[in-house]
């Protein structure tokens, strides 16, 4: 989401839900008035859209600061504060866009799985959640928070506004395995694998299952600058495989 390109690309999804007949809330953004200007390059009908309640456009962190960031006021907040404007009848559903990057930064990750499991239940309205996070963040992030995260959604969208459901059958610890020679060479990741078993008692084929523990510990061991990247390596398998 960090490009001009991704993020246009987002904006044509949201002209075309709102072309289908639903009403969007665009919040992926801080500055409103540089999104409208950038919106207005595709779609110079804007301000009409705004007006009739087709398309809302909020603050990003609006969404997830104060009260936004307690999954037990989403629902009220979302009803109240981000979902007005025609009544309900009026579309065939609502399509709410958010960034959770401000949780990701923080390093909010217990409160962002919770809102990301909540808001994938259903609500009393028909309405569809888009999350659109920066890819540059989430291959930062430990393998085991981005598995958890990527498992609370069950499609991707595509820049061509295609869904594509998210593959389930990644096998977690031959994608770490293969980061660890990318980084290391094969040899040095032999020696990771071997002090995992002798001083941590970690046989390889537990470590999809004590992932937590797998990743306290190789960060004791190479160094948290050698972790990110193999975290980084990780990561960008994960999505390629996961999703593509």
């Amino acid at each position: 989401m960090a490009d001009e390109k991704s993020l246009f690309s987002v904006y044509r999804m949201v002209f075309q839900y709102i072309e289908e007949g639903f009403a969007v809330v665009y919040g992926v953004e801080r500055d409103k008035k540089k999104v409208i200007d950038k919106m207005t390059k595709l779609n110079s009908a804007i301000n009409e859209k705004l007006s009739n309640g087709s398309l809302t456009i909020a603050d990003r962190n609006s969404l997830y600061l104060d009260t936004w960031i307690k999954v037990s006021n989403w629902s009220n907040n979302l009803a109240k504060r981000i979902l007005r404007g025609k009544r309900q009848s009026e579309f065939r559903g609502k399509i709410v866009f958010v960034n959770p990057q401000i949780l990701l930064h923080e390093g909010n990750y217990d409160e962002l799985l919770a809102l990301e499991k909540f808001i994938g239940k259903q609500f009393r309205i028909p309405i569809k959640i888009i999350c659109c996070y920066d890819l540059k963040a989430l291959l930062r992030l430990k393998p085991s928070i981005l598995t958890k995260i990527l498992g609370t959604h069950s499609k991707t969208i595509d820049r061509k506004s295609g869904y594509h459901a998210l593959k389930r059958e990644i096998v977690i610890d031959e994608l770490l395995e293969r980061a660890l020679v990318m980084v290391f060479g094969e040899d040095t990741s032999s020696i990771v694998y071997k002090t995992l078993k002798l001083v941590y008692g970690i046989d390889r084929d537990r470590i999809a299952f004590e992932l937590d523990s797998v990743e306290q510990k190789l960060e004791r061991f190479i160094g948290k600058g050698n972790i990110s990247r193999v975290y980084s390596a990780t990561n960008s398998s994960l999505i390629t495989n996961m999703i593509y």
